[in-house]
């Protein structure tokens, strides 16, 4: 049995079978994915992820590093520096869904997929955030109509999606007030 303990402290345990056919691994294989899943969740832990400064000059910075993996200026994204930045520690799923065919569904096959792909190159796979709350904040970038762009933490979201979770911490950008106007 494999424990995920959701950020609502909720702990779920799930057969080997259920989240090998998750994760699109053989049962065997869970023991060694939780174990490295424990590893990576004490690196992260020692090295202090998810603890950054909250200022308006940090998150900038924070975000400006992640634009351009975002594909930043394709449709309708705007330059780091056009937009204010905030930390959500509890930022709605919701608003995330109409990415993966807007379904919990599509995102939870597109997480699959991703993890059987990993696993194919030779990496871990994605199971430790599937065990773990996730405690790294994605990146997002919200824009006009309620349109979000996850600049960083796909896999997370799709993680968090796939648990059933209702909130992700997050660093968020919205477009600065001056240039919604001259958008506008």
């Amino acid at each position: 049995m494999a424990e995920i303990t959701l950020p609502q402290g909720d702990v779920l345990t799930w057969p080997h079978a259920v989240l090998a056919d998750m994760l699109a691994v053989t049962e065997q294989d869970i023991p060694a994915l939780i174990e490295a899943a424990r590893e990576q969740r004490e690196r992260i832990e020692n090295e202090g992820i998810g603890d950054f400064p909250d200022d308006p000059e940090s998150l900038l910075e924070f975000a400006k590093a992640w634009e351009g993996a975002a594909n930043a200026y394709d449709d309708g994204d705007i330059p780091a520096e056009d937009a204010d930045w905030r930390v959500e520690k509890d930022y709605p799923i919701s608003a995330l869904l109409a990415h993966m065919n807007g379904t919990r569904e599509g995102w939870a096959e597109w997480f699959r997929t991703e993890n059987q792909w990993a696993r194919e190159d030779g990496r871990n796979g994605y199971v430790d955030l599937l065990l773990e709350r996730i405690e790294e904040e994605v990146v997002l970038l919200e824009l006009d109509g309620g349109r979000v762009d996850v600049w960083d933490g796909w896999h997370r979201v799709g993680a968090a999606i796939t648990k059933g979770d209702l909130t992700v911490r997050a660093v968020v950008g919205s477009p600065k007030p001056e240039l919604k106007l001259s958008m506008g």
